[in-house]
């Protein structure tokens, strides 16, 4: 029995490796191109690798070009915040300067009002038939 099996299965190992050498050898073909065309090919190969180096340095010059542009861009960005940083220092400092001007000014309004009524107690003495609202008005 173990020999029948074992005769079965090289028959069909033996009919598989026919039938796969029949069926490659009708598949292939000879190769038919001559070595002058493959070298055109090579060479037509070459050329291109060359100019894509060319066209890939070009393009590492440009982006070269472009990073210096955009140093110079961030560059010119810290100069700008720079500047608005002491445009709002001075900024403050008017503002300091500008709350300063009205104090002031609160002061010597307050001092002519001052100066009124006391302009007005005079004249209270010297014409004591005024009224006092007539007096701090100015009229008699």
């Amino acid at each position: 029995m173990k020999k029948k099996i074992i005769r079965i299965t090289v028959f069909f190992l033996v009919l598989s490796f026919v039938a796969g050498c029949i069926t490659f050898g009708s598949t292939t073909k000879p190769v038919s191109k001559p070595v002058a065309e493959l070298e055109t090919k090579l060479k037509t190969a070459q050329k291109n690798i060359d100019e894509s180096k060319k066209a890939i340095e070009k393009v590492e010059g440009n982006v070269s070009t472009w990073e210096q542009r955009i140093s110079t861009v961030e560059n010119s960005v810290y100069n700008m915040q720079v500047q608005i940083t002491a445009n709002s220092t001075q900024v403050t400092n008017n503002n300091e300067s500008l709350k300063s001007l009205a104090i002031t000014a609160a002061l010597i309004y307050i001092a002519l009002e001052a100066l009124k009524f006391i302009r007005a107690l005079i004249l209270a003495k010297i014409a004591p038939g005024s009224t006092m609202r007539n007096l701090v008005k100015g009229k008699n």
